[in-house]
This record gives C-alpha cells, structure tokens and sequence, in this order.
C-alpha cells in the first residue's frame, strides 16, 4: 500500500512540474520543482501532540449516555493508530468501562475492512433482574489501508462504518450505496 501512495505522489510531481502545466498555473521558472515532500522542511517540523485526556474527561464526566467513536487508518504516517488505541484503553480502564469486543474484524464487501475494540460505560440501569443496559460506549476502530485521509483512501469502508454506527448497527452491516 505505501508503495502506491509513492506512484501517486511521483504522478503527481511528474505532472505539476510540466513546463506548460508551470506556464498554466504562472510558476515562475525561478520557483523550483515541486516535490510531495520537503525533507529540509520536515526537519525542522516539530511534531506536537496534543494529550486530549482532560477534553475525553470533561465529555465522559458529563454523564450523559454517549456512544463515542474514534478511528483510525492502519497505514497513515503522520497519524499512528497503535498510540491512539493505547490512548482509548487507557480511557477505558481510567473509567472502569467494560470490554465488550477485543479487536475483532469487521467486513466490509465479503472482507476485513479492519478492526474494532469496544468499551460499554460503567454506568448502567437495571431493567429487571437479570438485564441491565449499559449508558453509552467507547468505540475504536481501525481502517485498513487507509492513511490520513480516510475519506479519499477507503471511502466505502468510512461510509459504511458511519452509517453503522449513527443506525447503532453492527459495523459489517452492508449498506444499500456502493462507494
């Protein structure tokens, strides 16, 4: 996958440096070539992370019965899946929730489109005495194969998870739209 997303950046670079494309968009000839990705310019990028921890906290503490979903796609370098779900089970745990699904896949036209962990809330209402409704989870889900931009990368997949989880449908459910 990331060699594609090299193919399409030298496309890309190969096509915006025509000398008739430059004359079109009036690039100087004094501007030099461009390039997907400047490396003096990424050296001196300072990467900031944002701890979101106290902005899940005040959403969490507010105790209304969310369902929250984060995601992510498997095959972004500026974006890093693996910290964004340490960073959701440590949520979960902060708040006692309750694992319902451990990672499991979920399909999207007959195949793994990715994987998804699911937290229930703590707080729950007992319906009778054997049921008990949980208030709101915690969804994290992966994309396969979709970097930052998940809605240009793996749009059908994005569409169906949305809609699944905004109908609170299992997110492998099909939808009736082919993207």
């Amino acid at each position: 996958m990331r060699n594609f997303y090299w193919h399409k950046s030298l496309a890309i670079a190969n096509y915006l440096n025509q000398p008739e494309v430059r004359f079109a968009l009036h690039i100087p000839s004094t501007i030099s070539k461009w390039v997907a990705c400047n490396p003096s310019a990424n050296l001196i990028n300072e990467q900031r992370y944002n701890d979101t921890t106290i902005l899940f906290q005040q959403i969490l503490n507010s105790n209304y019965p969310l369902n929250i979903l984060i995601y992510d796609g498997d095959a972004s370098t500026s974006y890093q899946f693996i910290g964004d779900e340490w960073f959701i089970e440590n949520i979960a745990k902060m708040y006692s929730m309750v694992t319902v699904q451990e990672r499991i896949p979920w399909i999207y036209h007959k195949q793994i489109a990715g994987y998804q962990k699911i937290f229930k809330m703590p707080t729950k209402i007992e319906i009778s005495e054997n049921i008990e409704v949980f208030k709101g989870k915690l969804q994290f889900v992966i994309i396969k194969g979709a970097g930052q931009f998940i809605s240009s990368d793996r749009p059908g997949q994005l569409l169906q998870m949305l809609n699944n989880f905004l109908e609170r449908n299992d997110l492998s459910t099909p939808i009736p739209i082919s993207v």
